[in-house]
Parts: structure tokens; C-alpha cells; sequence
């Protein structure tokens, strides 16, 4: 009596798409084209920062099993890191791999606080600059500033540059009161978050005011009198003796 039989081979598998790639996160889709003729017991992903990533490397498992589409959320990515990923099936027979893909997290920008400059008693000009921007494009870069130290965007003061991107930037604080010591950090956003610059300080300088000495020595026609300027800590007032 004849018989008949098919011999199981490893399954076909295909690497999708790399999606909504953050820092530590990206979003996986692969395809599980024929079981090979058997069961498909695991299907996922593998990856690396080193070229041809196997099941013994890092890996992410599908939550299931079977032929056709899949997707793995995976965030247990590093920062600013190129990683090699390839979807993977695996049956009674082995475990079977789709092509290699690459992608690079994101990170936050770099940001230096270079300057303050040009200091009166009521504004000061800070510059800055952007030296990465992470991966992302910069959606908001300036200057944060304040009366305590290490001011951040959310609370404090805020001054935005004119254009955002990479490179250099400066900013005039104004409204500022006089003779007060400030704490002021440059900063830039991306889709991750907002990085800053080391902090810088600076103070404001005083107004001058005028002093005004007796006047003595009054005749029908003169008397004697003098007046000077300086600056002091009388925050601008004039005063008169």
C-alpha cells in the first residue's frame, strides 16, 4: 500500500517595518509566512548592536503564535544607540529569520550655555547653542531664568530664541529689577524631553541716582550749591538732602 507524506521544513518569516522609534522604544511589525508545516511555537524579534542578531541575543516574543502579522512594542532600547533587529519564527524544526533591518534611537539635544553679555540694570543678552539635536528636530530652544538656582522650563521664567534647529542662539531677557543676582540655563526640546545647559549667573547693575547738597549762602542775587551722580543702592531713586 503507498503512502504519502510531506517533510517539515523551517518557517518563512519577513521583517516588516522599524516605527515610532524614541529613545528607548520602537514598534516592530513582521510576518510569519508559512509554519513550515508545523506549529509555530514562538515568533518575534531579535536585535543587536551587532550585524545578524539571533534568538541567543536580545529578544522580543509576540504575545502570539501562528502565521500572518505581528507587531512587539520594545522598550528596552538605549538612548542614541544604532541597533540590527530581524523578525524571527520558530517550529519543530528550528528557527528561521527575516531580513535585517537597522534603526537609531533618539536621545535628548545637547545644549551649551555659552554667555551673558551686555548686562544693565533692568535686561541682559545670553547666548547659546545647540550642538545635537538628538535625532529630532528641536521644536523650542532658549533661555530659562530665575531668583533660585537651576531653573527649569516648567516653572520659571522663560525667553525663546527666534528659530529653532541647531547652532548658535541668543536671547534678550528683559523686564528684569535692578541690582538682583539671577540664575539663568539655556535649554532645547525635541520629542523626548528638554535638556539644559550648566547654569550661569549674573546681576543686574544699579541705577544712578542724583544727590542733591544743601543749598547755602542765599543772596538777592546768588548762593552756592552741588550736585553729583553715583550709583548706590538705592535701586534708582532720587534722593535729596
Amino acid at each position: 500500500e503507498e503512502k504519502t507524506f510531506t517533510t517539515l521544513t523551517l518557517p518563512v518569516v519577513t521583517t516588516n517595518t522599524i516605527a515610532n522609534v524614541t529613545n528607548t522604544s520602537a514598534v516592530c511589525s513582521g510576518t510569519v509566512v508559512s509554519d513550515g508545516g508545523t506549529n509555530i511555537t514562538s515568533r518575534g524579534f531579535c536585535y543587536s548592536t551587532n550585524h545578524n542578531p539571533t534568538v541567543s541575543d536580545n529578544r522580543s516574543a509576540a504575545s502570539s503564535s501562528g502565521t500572518g502579522n505581528y507587531t512587539c512594542n520594545i522598550s528596552t532600547f538605549s538612548p542614541r544607540t544604532t541597533y540590527y533587529i530581524r523578525a524571527y519564527a520558530t517550529n519543530s524544526v528550528g528557527t528561521s529569520y527575516g531580513a535585517e533591518m537597522t534603526f537609531t534611537t533618539l536621545d535628548l539635544p545637547n545644549v551649551v550655555s555659552d554667555s551673558v553679555f551686555g548686562i544693565t540694570p533692568v535686561s541682559a543678552r545670553c547666548a547659546g547653542r545647540v550642538l545635537n539635536d538628538g535625532g529630532a528636530p528641536i521644536t523650542a530652544r532658549g533661555f530659562c531664568y530665575g531668583r533660585t538656582s537651576m531653573p527649569v522650563v516648567r516653572t520659571d521664567s522663560v525667553v525663546l530664541a527666534s528659530s529653532n534647529g541647531t547652532g548658535a542662539f541668543s536671547c534678550n531677557i528683559t523686564g528684569l529689577d535692578t541690582g538682583v543676582t539671577y540664575y539663568v540655563r539655556a535649554f532645547a526640546t525635541n520629542s523626548v524631553g528638554t535638556n539644559y545647559g550648566v547654569q550661569m549667573t549674573f546681576t543686574t547693575k544699579y541705577l544712578p541716582y542724583v544727590l542733591i547738597d544743601i543749598i547755602t549762602n542765599v543772596t538777592n542775587s546768588s548762593a552756592n550749591s552741588s550736585t553729583r551722580c553715583s550709583s548706590s543702592s538705592l535701586h534708582g531713586r532720587v534722593r535729596t538732602e
